[in-house]
């Protein structure tokens, strides 16, 4: 019984760490589900303004460079199964482990005559589409995931000189700023 009570509470943990809500809609519109990863597919269903408890099944870069995700709601004994744009998706605040918003990060583990690569996806394979300084700062992570090689990688944002830059970057050469 106290196996199953400890491997239950890890598989609660893992499933909590994994849920979503809906943000970035008016209190009177709701979030379009599609069939693809695209606005240009069939809309197969609705999620209210305030929609919790989503499932996220994975996401992808589209060739234009927009993240779409697939989800799983559940919803008045109702399951939809379906695509939804990534900015209108957040970790829901509340069962999240890592709540990277509340800390900024910085540059670690590169030389002072080299740049640290900024990719359209995460994962070395993709392409670059910006730098960050050897000595970059308060640089603001979005969200991490493991890459197709296990390996860790976050999504950031960061402004220099006027300049915003928002891609992928490998974990390993990001810390958190004190």
């Amino acid at each position: 019984m106290k196996k199953f009570i400890s491997l239950f509470f890890v598989l609660s943990l893992f499933t909590f760490a994994s849920v979503f809500e809906v943000v970035n809609i008016r209190s009177n519109d709701t979030l379009s589900v599609r069939l693809g990863s695209s606005s240009n597919t069939q809309k197969i269903g609705d999620l209210a303004y305030n929609a919790k408890n989503i499932k996220l099944v994975y996401c992808k870069m589209t060739n234009r460079g927009s993240e779409w995700c697939k989800i799983k709601h559940y919803s008045h004994g109702n399951a939809i199964v379906g695509w939804v744009s990534s900015r209108y998706i957040r970790l829901t605040k509340l069962r999240s482990y890592v709540n990277y918003s509340n800390y900024r990060y910085r540059v670690i583990n590169i030389r002072s005559n080299d740049t640290l690569s900024v990719r359209l996806n995460a994962g070395v394979r993709n392409q670059k589409i910006g730098d960050l300084a050897y000595n970059a700062n308060n640089i603001k992570v979005i969200r991490c995931k493991n890459a197709y090689n296990g390996r860790k990688w976050c999504k950031v944002k960061h402004s220099s000189y006027g300049n915003v830059v928002t891609g992928w970057v490998s974990a390993r050469y990001i810390a958190k700023m004190y």
